[in-house]
Formats: structure tokens, C-alpha cells, sequence
């Protein structure tokens, strides 16, 4: 099945009735679609609280404790703070705790002795757009792991992107470069299969002819996709949801050609639609329920 940009804006077109004219426009509808993938669909699948979309960044621990939130997390919120060990491969370091949060007052409450200060807890406060971890100097070894809520990369056009076919070490090779791309690129690498997730982002990439070097294709496989940094050719959702992403893009064209009754129509499956969608994406494993277990509870001072 086609789960691209432009095979969703031909449905749209087909299922809101626009015929291909200047009124409306596929690159009108293609800013739609982002929008509507990031204002609408976004937070509702966020609301659905199942873990979509929650990706990771790994920050060296070192002196003093102040990381800037990942650029990419959605209203720069964090869905979590880890300290993970030192291996070199971020997918083999071992969780040796999670970093509480603090609130600003807690970090108030310290004393000073033998010129040093000292706090009565450990943790993170995030002060703007930052976290720091009080006391400052805590953590000198390891990562600190930052989970977050990983925004999708905007949507273009197939023409705009290009699809692997061959793969070595580190160069991978296109039929065709897309135009106006120049002999240096940054570049995000998309999965081939649903829910088209990046693989490598913000890569550097030397072109030449239709043949890419880039550090390293190890994760990569014939059919995945190559679109410059921050744009996708394949939008980034489960693609569970794509009719309700294409009812909602409808709705928005509705607007702009100011037709109330199809709006009025189009608005009222638009709810019936989200309330079956979020009984089908949460949650997102069934007859299991997720036990909650404490380090603290009266068991753990049993002799």
C-alpha cells in the first residue's frame, strides 16, 4: 500500500471533491497535512499516552550538570530522565537509574560545610529550556539519558526525496538525486515501513552522481528513504490513523472554499472517527496490565 505524501493528497482530493485547480493547490494541501499532523493528530495520539513518538538523546555526564532539551522534542518536554552507563554503543548502555525531578524550591533547601554545599536531594529542574541536575557535580561518569517526544519531520512530495537501492559500508546509492541538491547535503534516513521513523538524522553527506557517503549505513536496507534534514516524503504516523489525518486536512480545505455544509458533515465523522482511533492506537498492548513496582514499599525493609 502507498502511505505517501502525494498518494494522500490524491485521496484527499478524491474524497473532499477538489478538482486539480489553482483554488487549491497539491503544495496548499501538502502544508495542510503538516499541520494538521502536527496541531491535530499529534497531541492526540500524545493524549493516547502509549509511548508513540517517544524517542531518546544521549548527553556525555560531565561538569556542570546543565543539558539543553533535544531541538526535536515537542514543546521542549521531556518524557523522562535516565543515567545510563558508558558504553560506546548508545543501544548497549545499561539504565542505572532514573533522575527524579525537583521542584525549583527543593534546590533552595541546602546547607554549606568545609566551604562545599550540599542538598537534600538529588535531581533535575528544568530552568528555561535547559535541565540541571542539583548538586551540580553529581554524575561524572556515564550518559544522561533525555526521553522525549520526538516532532515529525515535515511533510513533501516523493519527487523531493529518493529511495535506497544499493548499500555498501558507508555509500548508498539513488536512481536519481532530487533537484536543486547540491554536492553537500544534510540528510535524514527514513525506514522504508510504517511508521516511517528516522534511522539516522542530520547526516552529512557527500553526493556524487547519484551515489551518497555518509558515516556510516550500518542500520540502513534497500527501500529505505533519503529526504534533506527535517522533511519526509512518507508522513511520520501510524498509519492506522492517515484517514483521520486526511478527514482533518478535508475539514481544513472545507474552510479555506468556505462550504459550511460540507464542513458541518465532514466535522461530525471527524469525532465518530477519533473516538473508535483511540480505542484502536491505546492501549497498545491488550490483556496485559502494566504492574507498578516500588523500591520503597514497606517489603523492601523486611529482614
Amino acid at each position: 500500500m502507498n502511505y505517501s505524501s502525494d498518494s494522500l493528497i490524491a485521496t484527499i482530493r478524491l474524497r473532499a471533491g477538489l478538482p486539480e485547480d489553482a483554488l487549491i493547490t497539491d503544495a496548499q494541501i501538502l502544508e495542510a497535512m503538516s499541520y494538521e499532523l502536527s496541531q491535530t493528530i499529534l497531541p492526540m495520539v500524545i493524549e493516547a499516552g502509549a509511548e508513540y513518538y517517544v524517542t531518546w538523546e544521549d548527553f556525555e555526564a560531565r561538569r556542570p550538570a546543565i543539558y539543553e532539551i533535544p531541538a526535536l522534542a515537542v514543546g521542549k518536554k521531556l518524557r523522562d530522565v535516565h543515567l545510563v552507563t558508558n558504553n560506546q554503543n548508545e543501544n548497549e548502555r545499561q539504565i542505572n537509574g532514573v533522575i527524579p525531578q525537583l521542584a525549583l524550591s527543593n534546590i533552595a533547601q541546602s546547607y554549606e560545610a568545609n566551604w562545599q554545599r550540599y542538598y537534600d536531594q538529588t535531581g533535575f529542574v528544568i530552568i528555561g529550556n535547559k535541565i540541571h541536575i542539583f548538586p551540580l557535580n553529581t554524575y561524572t561518569q556515564g550518559y544522561i539519558r533525555m526521553y522525549y517526544y520526538r516532532r515529525p519531520n515535515q511533510c513533501v512530495l516523493v519527487s523531493e526525496g529518493a529511495n535506497i537501492t544499493v548499500l555498501n559500508s558507508t555509500q548508498f546509492t539513488v536512481p536519481a538525486v532530487p533537484a536543486g541538491w547540491g554536492a553537500t547535503e544534510q540528510i535524514d534516513l527514513i525506514q522504508r515501513t510504517p511508521s516511517f521513523d528516522c534511522i539516522y538524522e542530520n547526516v552529512t553527506a557527500t553526493i556524487v552522481g547519484t551515489t551518497f557517503t555518509v558515516p556510516t549505513t550500518a542500520d540502513l536496507t534497500t527501500g529505505d528513504h533519503v529526504n534533506l534534514t527535517g522533511e519526509t516524503s512518507y508522513p511520520q504516523m501510524p498509519v492506522d490513523l492517515q484517514n483521520m489525518l486526511i478527514q482533518s486536512v478535508c475539514m481544513r480545505m472545507y474552510e479555506i472554499l468556505r462550504d459550511d455544509g460540507r464542513l458541518s458533515l465532514a466535522s461530525a465523522m471527524y469525532d465518530k472517527m477519533k473516538a473508535n482511533t483511540m480505542k484502536l492506537i491505546s492501549p497498545r498492548v491488550d490483556g496485559r496490565v502494566i504492574k507498578i513496582q516500588s523500591t520503597n514499599g514497606i517489603g523492601s525493609y523486611l529482614p
